[in-house]
Formats: structure tokens, C-alpha cells, sequence
């Protein structure tokens, strides 16, 4: 679904190619949003032409999609990241499972995905940026 917006460009930031993180300022509804640019996917808008438009309102078009964050992988109560304690918040969940998709380090880049898969059925992908 496609869906379209008018707000102020407040920052563009380098990802990494051929990915951008931009922030867009909704002033009329009092909140910010982050957004994930993909370069190779929209020619026409180079990282230029996004830094050009910095403090300007700009019209975009967006697919909402909806992704996990993977925010930290605990073995044996040790987190791998090397975090002391698991993050703790209302809008974080954990998932109990076998990780699959990190046999080896990533070769550039691009992204990839990791999946942990529960005893109970549930499958969890991340997109790793």
C-alpha cells in the first residue's frame, strides 16, 4: 500500500549503499518519523538531491512495512553484543529459539536476515542493515 505525505526533511544521514536514513518532521501532527531510503531502488533521488532538500518540506511516497529490531542475542544468560542486563520496555518482547543465518559474517554492505525459530512454532525474521 502505497501511501503519500507532505513534511519537512530534518536529516539525512549515510547508511552505508545503497541505503539512506532519513528523518522527516510531521509538524501539523507534533511527531517525527525515520525512514529507510534504498538509493538502488529510487534512481531518480540521489544522496545529494536528499541533502539539497535538508530544512525543506518534501512530498514522498512510502510502503509501510512493519519490522522486527533485533536489539541484542543472549547465549547461555550472556549477551553476545556484551550488554549487562536484556532490555527491559513495554513495546520489547523476547523470543526463545534457535538462531539461524549467522553461519558466517556478512560479505559487504548489503543486507541480510537472521531467523530465530521457537519451540513453539513462532518464526521471528530481522532484516540485518
Amino acid at each position: 500500500m502505497n501511501i503519500s505525505e507532505i513534511g519537512l526533511l530534518k536529516q539525512v544521514e549515510d547508511s552505508g549503499y545503497p541505503f539512506a536514513a532519513i528523518t522527516i518532521e510531521f509538524p501539523d501532527r507534533d511527531f517525527s518519523e525515520s525512514f529507510n531510503h534504498n538509493l538502488e531502488e529510487v534512481k531518480s533521488v540521489t544522496f545529494s538531491d536528499l541533502t539539497a532538500h535538508i530544512g525543506k518540506n518534501v512530498i514522498f511516497t512510502y510502503d509501510l512495512e512493519i519490522s522486527y529490531a533485533l536489539l541484542d542475542v543472549f547465549v547461555d544468560s550472556r549477551s553476545v553484543f556484551g550488554s549487562e542486563l536484556a532490555p527491559e520496555d513495554e513495546g520489547i518482547k523476547s523470543i526463545k529459539g534457535v538462531l539461524y543465518g549467522s553461519e558466517e559474517v556478512s560479505a559487504g554492505d548489503l543486507p541480510g536476515e537472521v531467523i530465530i525459530m521457537a519451540s513453539d512454532g513462532e518464526n521471528v525474521n530481522f532484516n540485518i542493515l
